[in-house]
């Protein structure tokens, strides 16, 4: 025993005189050059190194930095200022090395440049051998054999930090920034067929002028099991971790396996979170008054390489509550990927969307009309677009009905919201659709495909005594007190596409429309022309002139024709109390109004002057005009033209009966005017 003792002693002696001599008898800055050369023949970019230096068994880089050369505005990929690999010296003496591998404030920044190319994925240089034609089948022929690994990897333990990293991540399309600071990483004990530790934290931001999606501090822990075989190859990797967000929680256990399918088994589930804390980690969700809960529990089995073999379960509910709401949206997913099947439910006895709402909110006439309008493409692909690439979202069939009592938006109430929906074969349909709103009620169906490139949609709607003022007025402030009425109308649409700018293009659709006692602030049809006839001396001594002339109308009836971004009203017909009037023209999206007609006054009520003027039914038309942007607009009414027409017609009756007079016979009398 006592030779052993002396036998290690002198073996540790060695070492360390020899660990304590490597810094004076190796200098691998001598090979720098080499190093940096060998990098950069195997990617597209330039690579430096600082120095090299050993201390003990380990060595220290400094001033490491990697840059791509692609077609990329940022160059710079990863700079670090140290990196120090340390071995232990008892653990290659019992053949089970331990490497500690530890990066100090490294930079990452990972691109996508105008093209959508990310310089992490452009960075390696394609060999002859990978641009060959038998890259494929090299691939193919190498994915098939298993893994194996030296014994001696087997038995190693590594351990990796990175402390106080910097990720960023810029699309140079859209200018967009998203940071990961102060990023900490601790891998303990990587090995084989024996737990390994590991905990994740950072801190998500973005630019300041922009809201960020995600933004707080993150935190992953757990442990991890990779797992290999008698045969030296990998077999599986076991997690058991805990995602943590801000006030977000969620536990991930599970497998994975078959490398090659990706055989999986896991689980996911939440407790029971609350929502008024959940959105400060959530930058969509800050400007909302938000309270509630939300729970998601779920599991999926099988190989993620084969959709219509992997099983999938799932629960998510979501409860919002205030003084007044109370809203419930339940959902279960279940079958495989290549199938999916869900079925929900939303219910609610009151939803007060003024409560839960920012105060300040944009009308939803500027909600349709703004540019960045949720439907279209910001970068990449739209959400219609991922819908019909998506291997899942294909095969997606989804059931659900909505029953809502109360919603309550802008202090206006609509109830009653009932309906059917569903998703199938990238469709989704609507059945059964009512609510009763504005002392009305409404009934719509229809249908929206996604399967084409622009979404296309078709829908049926009818509505029944809707009082105008309130429907216009939760629409837009602006329009408060502008037009009164009370609207019928059954209207048969279809259109392509979802943007603003689609709807004004693409929209079409036909049918009729009632609008009964209506009224338009400002403007009283029947005295303006009164107005005006008071100036025109052959008017004097009408009845017209002394009847009080109501701004109320009894009805408006018309055909309704939308195209080109305007609603067109090309045969209405107008009832007020002493008058009435035929009009035609169009109302834009833009609330651009424009229309001419004629009002209609009883040639018994204007004098015998205008008697050659009256129609079949004896009413005498006074052309007019009502232009501009609601709610401005102007009314104009030509009486004058009436005038002379009408001055013109006895004039000419006046000479013929003299011509009668003189020749015995009538003669047709035309004025030089």
């Amino acid at each position: 025993m006592k030779k052993v003792l002396i036998v290690l002693s002198v073996i540790c002696l060695v070492f360390g005189i020899v660990i304590i001599s490597l810094p004076f008898l190796i200098d691998l800055n001598k090979y720098k050059t080499q190093i940096v050369q060998e990098v950069e023949k195997k990617i597209d970019g330039k690579f430096d190194i600082g120095r090299i230096s050993i201390r003990g068994l380990g060595v220290t880089l400094q001033n490491i930095e990697l840059s791509s050369k692609g077609d990329f505005q940022h160059k710079d990929l990863l700079k670090v200022g140290e990196v120090r690999i340390k071995i232990s010296l008892l653990s290659l003496l019992t053949a089970n090395p331990k490497v500690t591998l530890i990066l100090k404030s490294p930079k990452i920044v990972l691109v996508k440049n105008s093209e959508g190319k990310l310089n992490l994925t452009e960075l390696p240089r394609a060999t002859k051998e990978e641009s060959s034609e038998n890259t494929s089948e090299k691939s193919k022929e190498a994915s098939s054999k298993t893994t194996k690994l030296p014994a001696l990897v087997l038995g190693a333990k590594i351990s990796f930090q990175a402390q106080s990293a910097l990720l960023k991540y810029i699309d140079e399309k859209t200018n967009a920034v998203t940071s990961i600071e102060d990023l900490n990483i601790a891998l303990n004990n990587i090995s084989f067929n024996s737990p390994i530790d590991f905990k994740v934290t950072a801190l998500l931001s973005s630019d300041a002028d922009k809201e960020a999606l995600l933004e707080g501090k993150l935190s992953l822990t757990g442990t991890a099991k990779v797992q290999a075989n008698g045969s030296r190859s990998l077999k599986s990797v076991e997690i058991k971790s805990k995602v943590e967000f801000g006030e977000l929680a969620v536990d991930l256990k599970g497998k994975i396996s078959n490398f090659e399918n990706l055989q999986t088994d896991f689980t996911i589930a939440t407790p029971s979170l609350a929502l008024e804390k959940l959105k400060n980690s959530f930058g969509p969700l800050k400007k909302y008054n938000v309270e509630g809960t939300v729970m998601l529990n779920g599991s999926v089995k099988g190989p993620l390489k084969h959709l219509e073999q992997c099983l999938v379960s799932g629960k998510l509910e979501l409860l919002l509550k205030s003084k007044q709401t109370d809203f419930l949206f339940k959902t279960t997913l279940s079958d495989t990927l290549s199938r999916l099947k869900s079925d929900f439910i939303v219910e609610s006895s009151v939803l007060n969307l003024d409560e839960l709402l920012p105060k300040k909110q944009a009308s939803l006439w500027d909600l349709l009309t703004e540019k960045s309008a949720w439907a279209e493409k910001k970068e990449g692909k739209d959400i219609f677009e991922f819908l019909r690439t998506n291997s899942i979202a294909q095969g997606l069939s989804a059931n659900g009905r909505v029953d809502i009592k109360k919603i309550i938006f802008r202090k206006a109430e609509i109830t009653n919201v009932q309906g059917q929906f569903g998703f199938e074969n990238l469709e989704f349909t609507l059945s059964k659709f009512n609510l009763k709103a504005f002392q009305g009620s409404m009934d719509l169906k229809g249908n929206f495909r996604v399967s084409t490139q622009k979404p296309k949609y078709e829908m049926v709607t009818t509505i029944q005594n809707f009082q105008m003022n309130p429907l216009l007025t939760m629409a837009s402030p602006t329009m408060k007190d502008v037009f009164f009425g009370t609207l019928n109308t059954s209207l048969n649409m279809s259109g392509q596409g979802a943007s603003f700018e689609d709807i004004k293009t693409y929209l079409i659709g036909n049918g009729k429309v009632e609008i009964k006692e209506a009224e338009l602030k400002g403007l009283n049809m029947g005295k303006s022309l009164q107005e005006k006839l008071k100036l025109v001396s052959i008017f004097s001594g009408s009845e017209i002139l002394n009847e009080k002339l109501d701004s109320k109308i009894n009805f408006i009836r018309s055909s309704l024709v939308i195209k080109n971004g305007k609603l067109h009203n090309p045969d209405a017909v107008l009832d007020a109390p002493g008058y009435g009037a035929t009009l035609k023209g169009h109302a834009s999206f833009e609330r651009d109004v424009d229309y001419q007609g004629n009002l209609l006054i009883p040639a018994k009520k204007l004098g015998r002057e205008l008697a050659s003027l009256a129609d079949s039914k004896g009413m005498v038309g006074f052309p007019f005009t009502l232009t501009g942007k609601l709610p401005k607009f102007s009314f104009n009414v030509d009486a004058a033209k009436v005038a002379q027409m009408a001055t013109k017609g006895a004039l000419q009756k006046a000479l013929g009966k003299k011509v009668k007079e003189k020749m015995g016979i009538d003669l047709p009398v035309e004025l030089p005017f």
